[in-house]
């Protein structure tokens, strides 16, 4: 195992840059999850820790050794990508320890290499059958095992469970979590799925337009977000986004023109005069509620029954539409005017101008 450390790196196509002044360092064992959205540069980043690109300017460390001259295969790192890239006319055994008797590796090491590695992933019963002869998540099985029968310092994914249904992909996280507790190898791994983020990560890197917008703990990443790019992009349905005008006094809020939708003793927002308040929809309350915070009158606009839950879709003071989230069926009719509470303990607080957070 080992650390992985970018420094300072850029990465240009003639005048376009594509990542720009990235910086981090991941922990020895850590389950890193780089995401944001297609063409943010997260793949690419992944790419030059392993070795397929090279960066325009910075440093990548993998363990003690700064790694920017040394060939992808001499990196120590196994790569699983979203293609599972598999040889079709070989077996799922010779498909695992290919790389192996490429290297020159003894045969009883990698017959036990190949079985640790089939027994984790149960795929020991599977070990005589093609490519063409196994579902999408056991080929993705065999592809996580060629890596695992290398015993790298680092695993490298790059969006590995994009290509798979639904119900796969919940089965595939659980055995890449399951496969990360048992071995503690540092694992980067490169998705778009807020969902992957959260269940697998020890810690998400959130990038956006080539840049790192947060780093933190999938707990932190949600619930204090750094910017409204990450309230925005973390959570389903999106945290709801309000513009606002505040006071000279630092504490009034303007929702719209003249004092529509006003509120009153908000969290001091210092010399800033045009911001953005946030509220999650689960954060949101049905009538006046009992805690200090923002009541306003809504209209309902239409309701999303999901079984379990409801997304109530409102309009506000001021014209904003905003989403809440009840438990069970909501029974509300389009049309329907309810008040609506939100806490002032749940408020998030941006800066309009640049997106950062404000305040604590």
């Amino acid at each position: 195992m080992a650390t992985v450390e970018v420094r300072n790196v850029e990465k240009r196509f003639g005048s376009v840059s594509v990542l720009k002044q990235i910086d981090c360092a991941f922990a020895d064992g850590e389950f890193i999850v780089i995401l944001g959205p297609s063409g943010c540069g997260k793949s690419t980043l992944l790419r030059i820790i392993a070795g397929l690109e090279r960066q325009s300017a910075g440093d990548v460390m993998i363990g003690e050794r700064i790694v920017n001259d040394v060939e992808p295969a001499e990196r120590d790192i196994a790569m699983v990508f979203q293609t599972y890239a598999l040889y079709p006319h070989m077996s799922v055994e010779d498909n695992m320890s290919y790389g192996l008797k490429v290297r020159g590796m003894g045969k009883s090491e990698i017959a036990a290499r190949v079985a640790k590695a089939a027994g984790m992933l149960e795929l020991s019963s599977l070990l005589q059958r093609r490519p063409r002869e196994l579902s999408g998540g056991q080929r993705q099985r065999v592809a996580m095992g060629r890596a695992i029968v290398r015993d790298p310092q680092v695993f490298l994914f790059d969006e590995p469970l994009s290509n798979l249904d639904a119900k796969l992909r919940v089965q595939m996280r659980l055995e890449i979590k399951k496969l990360h507790q048992a071995i503690k190898v540092t694992s980067v791994y490169v998705t778009h799925d807020q969902v992957e983020a959260m269940t697998l990560a020890d810690r998400i890197v959130v990038m956006n337009a080539g840049r790192i917008e947060q780093v933190g703990t999938p707990l932190d990443v949600y619930q204090r977000p750094a910017s409204v790019f990450v309230a925005g992009f973390l959570g389903a349905p999106a945290m709801n986004m309000i513009p606002v005008g505040i006071g000279e006094d630092g504490r009034t809020l303007r929702l719209g023109k003249g004092n529509d939708g006003l509120g009153l003793d908000q969290p001091v927002w210092g010399k800033v005069r045009e911001g953005v308040l946030g509220v999650r929809p689960e954060a949101l309350q049905a009538g006046p509620g009992s805690a200090p915070g923002l009541i306003w009158a809504s209209d309902v606009r239409l309701v999303e029954p999901l079984g379990a839950e409801s997304l109530v879709h409102l309009v506000i003071p001021g014209g904003h539409d905003i989403v809440m989230r009840v438990n069970g069926v909501a029974s509300y009719a389009p049309g329907a005017k309810i008040t609506v509470h939100a806490p002032f303990d749940v408020l998030h607080r941006f800066a309009r101008d640049s997106g950062r957070r404000l305040g604590v």
